[in-house]
């Protein structure tokens, strides 16, 4: 299993500056307050300051918007999240896009200035495990606008040879095309589906997938066999999101300062 714990604990331990992060939330998905929980801890650790703005599944959508509009006047806060998922009644759309582009550190609008950051820290990932990515070989598994298509791009942008596969990609292509590749990230949205029987044993598989199962158990979009370069699940890519947030918010408090 790839340590992604200690790619994250890199990422946070290169933190020299202050910052402070918002997440506001809405309901109580118990999956969105794990997140929420880590988010926090990540910053205690870097001793940045958190505030959580939550609000009851229920609440009228012009009150989320107001905190939106008062966190983003607070010269304290430094970055601001709206923790996804939201109760179908919101427009979370509508709604992530009040926060300032300067204190998106989600990264997830097309104005935000910062990258999104689970391609992010997957690219981060990759160039400490394979070195150099120029000319090298990633399949990308998924084309959804939270990963596939920003990390393709990025990948891109790093000078790989990217090939992107999805859910009408024929098995023998998909065969075909990660039987050779340097990385293969996965990120399909569904458990256990994607099978490593072709990939090459020396390839980085990145499984950005997590699911809880009938049984309780977490598993993410590979069905493991074979490999030693893999990241687990959980305690994988979530980790290297984590971490890019807090350098996102760190940012932002530096480019002030500046």
């Amino acid at each position: 299993m790839i340590n992604c714990k200690a790619y994250a604990d890199e990422i946070l331990d290169s933190i020299t500056g202050n910052g402070h992060l918002a997440v506001i939330s809405v309901g109580n998905d118990p999956a969105s307050q794990s997140y929420i929980k880590g988010k926090k801890k990540d910053c205690e650790r870097v001793g940045f300051g958190f505030t959580h703005c939550a609000f009851k599944d229920g609440a009228i959508q012009d009150e989320i918007a107001d905190c939106i509009r008062s966190l983003n006047e607070n010269s304290e806060v430094t970055g601001i999240i709206l923790q996804l998922p939201v109760p179908e009644s919101y427009d979370a759309e509508w709604l992530s896009s009040l926060i300032y582009s300067s204190k998106d550190v989600d990264g997830l609008s097309d104005i935000s200035q910062f990258k999104p950051c689970t391609p992010e820290g997957i690219v981060y990932l990759l160039k400490k495990e394979l070195g150099e990515l120029t000319g090298k070989h990633a399949v990308v598994i998924g084309r959804g606008k939270l990963v596939g298509k920003p990390l393709s791009k990025m990948l891109l942008d790093e000078d790989m040879t990217v090939s992107v596969c999805h859910s009408k990609t024929t098995p023998f292509d998909l065969e075909a095309l990660t039987e050779n590749a340097d990385a293969v990230v996965v990120a399909a949205g569904v458990p256990k589906h994607f099978k490593l029987a072709f990939v090459s044993p020396d390839a980085v598989v990145v499984d950005c997938g997590i699911h809880r199962m009938k049984d309780g158990k977490l598993c993410g979009d590979v069905d493991f066999a074979g490999t030693e370069r893999i990241t687990p699940v959980p305690g994988g890519v979530g980790l290297l999101t984590r971490a890019m947030l807090i350098k996102h918010v760190e940012r932002k408090r530096e480019d002030e300062n500046a």
